[in-house]
């Protein structure tokens, strides 16, 4: 076995191989989650319109902070591979480490990132500042987590993460 890029694979495993594993884990992983937000955003304003304003400020933040992630994923991808490991799990692969040094990094490599993270400040105030929050939880806790449309939309995301799981565990049980 070798250890590339964090991870141990097997065989005939080369760094274009832990690149293909992590790419096609990763895309998995954001589409699963880029899916559970639109299906929430969907049914939350199917459901009680009136939230409409906090479902899409919430939609917009979370989809916003997966690009950000996958900036940073990419970056580290091309530019310090160890710190995404596919061995320890789908938690420790989609939570990498970033450091502020990365992000400066970053930075200074795409000059977009900087005017994102900006974008990503304004939407948490946007999405912070809805006032029906209080409301929102209330009816989320009480109605809500108890549809079945809702335990259905959770169970989808569930069965995309063991999905992602399986990519990872394959690569590495090779």
């Amino acid at each position: 076995m070798a250890v590339v890029a964090g991870s141990v694979l097997a065989g005939s495993a080369d760094v274009a191989g832990f690149r293909d594993v992590a790419t096609k884990a990763r895309t998995e992983y954001v589409a699963a989650k880029v899916k559970l937000q639109a299906d929430l955003a969907d049914l939350i304003t199917r459901m009680e319109p009136a939230f409409e304003p906090i479902a899409t400020a919430e939609r917009d933040f979370q989809l916003a902070l997966i690009q950000q992630r996958t900036a940073q994923f990419n970056f580290l991808l091309d530019h310090d591979p160890n710190q995404i490991l596919l061995t320890n799990g789908l938690s420790k692969f989609a939570n990498f480490d970033w450091t502020a040094d990365n992000g400066k990094a970053l930075e200074r490599a795409d000059p977009d990132y900087a005017a994102f993270t900006q974008r990503i400040v304004a939407l948490k105030q946007k999405n912070g500042n809805q006032s029906d929050w209080l409301k929102f939880r209330a009816w989320f806790r009480d109605t809500l987590s108890k549809n079945k449309e809702y335990e259905t939309i959770m169970n989808d995301f569930m069965a995309k993460q063991k999905d992602v799981e399986i990519v990872l565990k394959r690569a590495t049980s090779k």
